[in-house]
């Protein structure tokens, strides 16, 4: 990867600032393991509603405009040296964002097993029609 961005790309890539960065992940992972061995732990609960809805909130604009930015592939979003486009690693961001905040949300109110079956059923309604636009974009990405 190092030979082929300094060939093709012509980026200066130090060898150095990798090795700092790998150290300090290697050292931040021990602690935290270590951490955790001695029972220690950091946990955070949003219980707030409206920290919730703003946070889901945001998370759909961003996800709908980096889609939107996709699609019509601005040249803002280009990236020069990169293989990603800024606007699909924003996406990316998002959707690993939202993966590690979902145990952070506050919890539902228990609800029968009627009401269960007809959220559900809204849900899984939704959810397909989202991967059904998402994967009509990327096909049409692909095809042209």
């Amino acid at each position: 990867m190092l030979l082929f961005l300094h060939v093709f790309i012509e980026v200066e890539v130090k060898l150095k600032v990798m090795s700092i960065n790998n150290k300090m992940l290697t050292i931040l992972t021990l602690v935290l393991y270590y951490m955790d061995l001695k029972g220690i732990y950091l946990e955070v609960k949003i219980k707030n509603e409206l920290l919730t809805n703003i946070f889901m909130y945001s998370s759909i604009v961003i996800g709908i405009l980096a889609t939107i930015s996709i699609i019509f592939e601005f040249s803002f979003f280009e990236n020069k040296i990169g293989f990603i486009r800024y606007d699909e690693l924003i996406l990316c961001v998002n959707a690993i964002v939202v993966a590690m905040m979902i145990p952070l949300l506050p919890t539902r109110e228990n609800t029968n097993h009627k009401e269960y079956k007809r959220i559900k059923k809204e849900m899984d309604k939704q959810f397909n029609m989202m991967c059904a636009i998402y994967c009509s974009i990327m096909i049409y990405q692909k095809v042209i």
